[in-house]
């Protein structure tokens, strides 16, 4: 995982927020999973 990526993530994910991590996990599948599908 690139560090700017992980950075994001250790200071977007909320401690005890059960629609906020759903929301920030849906927000950055619709980031990454273009990534992913796309061809290398």
């Amino acid at each position: 995982m690139p560090p700017v990526l992980q950075h994001l993530e250790c200071d977007l994910k909320p401690q005890n927020d059960p629609s906020g991590r759903d929301r920030w996990a849906r927000l950055r599948f619709s980031i990454i999973g273009p990534l992913l599908a796309a061809p290398a």
